[in-house]
């Protein structure tokens, strides 16, 4: 190789090695832009007063929490103080989400009921603030919907109907389906809930079916599915094999005793 151009290359490579040292020393030594975190927040919430089975009246607080970052969320609780017309607080009272531990990007619901009792109206207003922790739990694997099917019907309402499924291992309790209806700007615009089922064994699907109602021509809708708690046990149903095994077992008792002279 010529001795110039020999030269020539290794004074390039240098030039280049260099640039490359420098460079990365010089973006080292910038100061990191910290990742700003989106916190959980209370999407939705809408009030309404309920009678309870004693004929007790019932403020009721339902709303929608959304987990905007990147991990679970655990201990995931809303307060809820409660004033007059004179901004006097009258009340404060808390629960927690449906779901105990929230994956990034899930929804959740939450109910706070606060009685009435010696209130002769509702409270005039309330203030909601939301807690949680992050975690590395994982959620129990509960209820799901596994098909469903969406039209119009004659007044414009959403009918939706669909069937929910239990994927895990334990009986989930008390089953609710909820709709979420958005308009053409994603603002929520109304929930529907529809009771489904009180006992769901695993590997068992229920029906449902809900309107959105009283919101007309919705640009999207969300279903949830959710189940008040799961039991950590699996409850005996009887089988006709189960009968047999007991006549037999008594049959046995009997012929035991016979022989015995008893």
């Amino acid at each position: 190789m010529d001795k110039k151009v020999m030269i020539g290359t290794v004074t390039i490579l240098s030039v280049v090695l260099v640039s490359v040292v420098v460079l990365v020393y010089y973006y080292s030594t910038l100061p990191s832009v910290p990742v700003t975190e989106v916190p959980p927040k209370i999407l939705y919430h809408t009030s309404y007063v309920q009678t309870g089975i004693s004929g007790i009246n019932f403020f009721v607080v339902w709303g929608l929490v959304q987990n905007n970052l990147q991990t679970n969320i655990d201990s995931v609780n809303v307060t809820a103080t409660f004033y007059d017309a004179e901004n006097a607080t009258i009340g404060k009272n808390v629960a927690r989400t449906a779901l105990d531990i929230i994956k990034p990007g899930i929804k959740s619901h939450f109910e706070i009921y606060f009685s009435l009792g010696r209130f002769e109206s509702a409270p005039f207003e309330y203030e909601l603030v939301l807690s949680y922790v992050k975690t590395d739990k994982e959620p129990i694997v509960g209820v799901e919907i596994v098909n469903q099917t969406a039209s119009f019907d004659e007044n414009e309402y959403y009918v939706i109907k669909g069937e929910v499924e239990n994927k895990g291992v334990f009986i989930a309790e008390h089953v609710r389906v909820f709709g979420i209806y958005y308009d053409s700007e994603g603002n929520i615009k109304t929930v529907s809930p529809v009771y489904v089922t009180t006992l769901m064994n695993p590997e068992v699907k229920a029906s449902f079916e809900l309107t959105s109602e009283p919101y007309k021509n919705p640009a999207s809708y969300e279903l949830l599915a959710f189940a008040r708690n799961y039991e950590t046990y699996i409850r005996w149903s009887p089988r006709p094999e189960h009968f047999v095994i007991l006549i037999v077992f008594f049959v046995g008792v009997v012929v035991y005793l016979k022989r015995r002279g008893w």
